[in-house]
C-alpha cells in the first residue's frame, strides 16, 4: 500500500504459484482442472485471466484459487474501509474484469470480517 497523488494504491502480492499449488492439492483433481490444462501444468504460467476464465466455466480449482485470493484481499480492504472511511474503494488489475465472480465473494468474506454494530 502506497500514497499516489493523493491516493492510496493498494498492491497486495499474490504468489500465483503458492496459491494454485496449495489450490491443486492431489493429482487426481488437477488432472481433470480446466485451469491446469489452460497453463501446460505449469503454475509459473497461471494469471489472473486464466484463473478467471477457469472459474467462469465452473473449474473447481480455479474457483478454490479465487476464494484463496479473496481471503487474502479482504482483510486488506477491512483496514482500509476502517482506517480511511473511503466512499469507495476501486479494484483493478487483472481482477477488474471478474466482478461478477469476485464481488459477491468479497462481500461474503468481508462481511465475516467486520462486525457493522461494533462501528
Amino acid at each position: 500500500m502506497f500514497l499516489r497523488g493523493g491516493r492510496v494504491v493498494l498492491r497486495p502480492q499474490l504468489n500465483w504459484i503458492e496459491i494454485v499449488a496449495a489450490a491443486c492439492g492431489s493429482r487426481s483433481r488437477t488432472g481433470r482442472s480446466a485451469l491446469y490444462k489452460a497453463v501446460g501444468g505449469d503454475p509459473a504460467a497461471v494469471t489472473s485471466e486464466t484463473v478467471f476464465a477457469a472459474a467462469q466455466s465452473g473449474d473447481e480449482v480455479a474457483l478454490e484459487v479465487v476464494d484463496r485470493v479473496v481471503v487474502r484481499i479482504a482483510p486488506v480492504l477491512a483496514l482500509l474501509g476502517t482506517v480511511l472511511n473511503p466512499e469507495m474503494i476501486v479494484i483493478g488489475g487483472g481482477v477488474a474484469d471478474a466482478g461478477d465472480l469476485l464481488v459477491p465473494r468479497l462481500e461474503r468474506q468481508l462481511s465475516i470480517l467486520i462486525d457493522d454494530d461494533a462501528l
